[in-house]
């Protein structure tokens, strides 16, 4: 079957020094779905921008439908039937969702296409966005979003559909229902190239599957190669090691790395302070703080007062004497105010010759 999307041996990258891809071979024939899996840096994205015309290749070509499409603007492959839905939303948040869904056709100007029956045929697969159609888009909720980003490519019947993470950011719920909109997308003839974390259902979905390692295909193969053990291939495919524990180690991970001089191990860093050195009040920290580090819910109380640190080590701080000289529990005399106009007398024992201006 002659494929409708070829990427062959392309180099790429966002800086001239920097190669992202490095000679990767990707083919996508029509009608089908082919799954690129890999870490995160990989270059899956990357791949994704440079074969819809955002990013031009250092070396190698992209042919589509047997033409060579390298460097062609976005907006040119677009009105050849090429749609990518990105990770990211492309909606613009100010424009009703009518105005994003109507929005491609007016850059496509693909021929037989209707915009009253583009969107007519959308919101028969789309039920749920026709009460949305006045509302802005950026009024709606990630779920509702990603549902017009797939309603808008389906608006452009695509000959060619690039989906990059769609269930990113999404509930397990919403994450299914974009996974059955793909295979609709491929039930109606679009061929599809999918990228998601989800590993397991990209193997599920696609009919080949591409393994992306620091931006070259370290393996390849159908669906039927990846039954099995799924989990020790693809953690072989991905280049990951995973430290297994010892035996009897009670699940620990194995014993302690010793340096190079062959020295015992370091020691374990000390343990973090005890919780009374910051505070026993229920307003401090360790109030706050529940076992596992997260917050307890609860009423809020007034913060005690903090003691300076040698409180809190020798004990409570003795009171300080008053500068009159009295004693603490002797209460402070009042002063009265003299009746003679010139002087003021003040109220101290007798023998006491301290005069001055009256207070108030």
């Amino acid at each position: 079957m002659t494929a409708l999307l070829q990427i062959e041996d392309v180099t790429a990258g966002y800086t001239s020094d920097i190669d992202i891809l490095r000679g990767v071979s990707v083919t996508v024939p029509p009608g089908s779905i082919r799954g690129l899996i890999g870490l995160n840096g990989a270059g899956k994205s990357t791949v994704m921008k440079t074969a819809c015309g955002f990013l031009t290749p250092r070396r190698g070509r992209v042919r589509f439908d047997g033409e060579e499409i390298t460097g062609i603007a976005t907006h040119r492959l677009l009105r050849r039937g090429i749609s990518l839905i990105p990770q990211e939303s492309s909606l613009f948040p100010h424009l009703s969702v009518e105005d994003n869904l109507r929005l491609p056709l007016r850059a496509a100007r693909r021929a037989g296409l209707s915009s009253d029956d583009a969107l007519e045929r959308t919101l028969e697969r789309f039920p749920e966005i026709h009460g949305k159609l006045r509302a802005d888009a950026g009024s709606l909720s990630g779920g509702q979003q990603k549902m017009v980003e797939f309603a808008k490519a389906h608006m452009l019947r695509p000959r060619l559909c690039l989906i990059d993470e769609p269930s990113i950011g999404l509930s397990p719920k919403i994450a299914g229902e974009v996974f059955g909109w793909i295979r609709q997308f491929a039930d109606e003839g679009m061929a599809i190239l999918l990228v998601d974390h989800n590993i397991r259902k990209v193997i599920e979905l696609s009919d080949y599957t591409y393994v992306l390692t620091l931006g070259e295909v370290t393996a390849e193969g159908p669906r039927s190669q990846f039954e099995g053990d799924m989990h020790e291939q693809v953690r072989e495919w991905l280049g990951l090691h995973v430290c297994r524990p010892a035996r009897g180690g009670g699940g620990g991970a194995g014993p302690p790395r010793r340096r190079a001089g062959g020295g015992p191990p370091k020691p374990p860093p000390p343990p973090p302070p005890p919780r009374e050195e910051w505070g026993e009040g229920v307003g401090g920290l360790a109030g706050l703080l529940v076992p596992g580090g997260h917050a307890r819910a609860g009423p809020r109380v007034a913060r005690p007062h903090r003691l300076p640190p040698a409180a809190r080590r020798r004990g409570p701080v003795a009171p300080r004497a008053p500068l009159s000289g009295r004693p603490p529990s002797a209460p402070a005399t009042p002063r009265r105010r003299s009746r003679d106009s010139g002087s003021a007398g003040s109220s101290s024992p007798a023998g006491s010759t301290r005069t001055g201006t009256a207070r108030p």
